[in-house]
């Protein structure tokens, strides 16, 4: 089972966050780094 974040973020209507989190999962594909969670969740709050 996966989980759609963006629909979710979204559907709170979260956009600055959903499209944060669209760019970030494109970042980390091409990237190969690894995925540092605190960064992430500032990146995200920040957006909001």
């Amino acid at each position: 089972m996966t989980i759609d974040r963006h629909a979710q973020l979204k559907s709170l209507q979260l956009y600055g966050m959903a499209a944060a989190w669209q760019e970030w999962r494109v970042e980390f594909a091409a990237q190969h780094r690894p995925f540092m969670p605190e960064v992430w969740l500032d990146r995200l709050i920040a957006v909001e």
